[in-house]
């Protein structure tokens, strides 16, 4: 399968994008795939919630005392 690459120009493109032919995602980072060579599928994936990963930093921080000696 043949794909088309991104405009010369798209070096700052950062995001995920989907494959017009498969209908699977990738994830871009300053214009570029990161993939293992050998490994691209890994790279694909069939849905976009596959991709992206959701944390929370609160930065708040409790101390408990331990009344059990341990």
């Amino acid at each position: 399968m043949f794909h088309k690459p991104f405009h010369p120009l798209s070096t700052s493109v950062t995001g995920y994008f989907q494959d017009e032919d498969s209908k699977k995602w990738i994830k871009i980072k300053d214009g570029m795939a990161y993939f293992t060579p050998n490994k691209i599928h890994l790279a694909w994936k069939n849905s976009i919630e596959e991709m992206i990963k959701v944390t929370f930093k609160t930065r708040i921080y409790r101390y408990y005392k331990n009344i059990y000696g341990f």
